[in-house]
């Protein structure tokens, strides 16, 4: 019943949706796609940030797409049914499950200084980066501050990994981050390094706020930071690996520091 409520994409509009994959152009228009029906129904439930809709034209519908086009519906949301070239002529992936959205850039809040934060130092995958805010946004950090170098937050792939955790999370900041450090420092924070020469998380006892930071996949903490740092902090191993990714140790000291 919804697909009869559908509206005919320009090729005008399918110029301005493509030229969404450039970061430049995802900035200053202060729009991003979303692709995949997981993705599209999780931010589709937050606030009222997706403004478009794109479904394949040859696409069965599944149950999450018929609760897309539900919830759209009662949002006022337009559809436009397209054909698999469009569609996979915006997306990024082949795996876009023939759904893509068209949303605006998530708004928020100033950063807490009276709560945990999260601190990535120059993260440049951007799986690793994604699965870092997804993290976070389960254990409730709901401030988070970015590297100027970091990669792009809102590169798809970091979207994907992410699944919709930048519309979740309250505050997130891209800082000069050893400025920052040198505030909250004052503030009275335990402000951690993840490292492995760093002390076994479990052997530490944390009683004031803290933030945790997590270095460069391939270096590690950054020169600028390390002055700041009150405690290196490590996750003990008994394998012959020589260290975890910067998603996986992260996760995991977010868990020790949120128990």
């Amino acid at each position: 019943m919804v697909l009869k409520l559908t509206f005919k994409l320009s090729n005008e509009k399918i110029k301005y949706y493509f030229s969404l994959k450039r970061k430049k152009n995802r900035l200053n228009e202060k729009k991003i796609v979303l692709e995949g029906e997981r993705l599209v129904y999780q931010v589709l439930q937050t606030k009222n940030y997706i403004d478009t809709i794109i479904l394949n034209e040859e696409d069965k519908l599944s149950k999450t797409k018929n609760k897309i086009l539900k919830l759209a519906k009662t949002k006022s949301i337009p559809l436009f049914i397209v054909d698999t070239n469009i569609i996979d002529k915006l997306s990024s992936t082949k795996n876009n499950q023939s759904i893509i959205a068209i949303s605006n850039l998530p708004s928020y809040d100033k950063t807490n200084y009276k709560d945990n934060i999260l601190a990535l130092d120059r993260i440049s995958d951007p799986g690793n980066f994604g699965t870092l805010l997804r993290s976070a946004e389960w254990f409730g950090i709901n401030n988070i501050l970015l590297s100027e170098n970091c990669v792009d937050q809102y590169n798809p792939k970091v979207i994907r990994s992410a699944m919709g955790s930048q519309f979740n999370i309250k505050s997130i900041k891209i800082v000069k981050l050893d400025y920052e450090l040198n505030k909250i420092k004052k503030l009275n924070y335990s402000i951690l390094g993840a490292d492995k020469i760093g002390e076994t998380i479990s052997n530490i006892n944390f009683n004031k706020k803290w933030i945790l930071i997590i270095g460069n996949e391939a270096n590690g903490l950054s020169d600028a930071v390390k002055p700041y740092i009150t405690d290196l902090i490590t996750i003990p191993g008994k394998g012959n690996v020589e260290s975890l990714n910067a998603a996986v140790a992260g996760s995991i000291l977010l868990n020790e520091l949120s128990k």
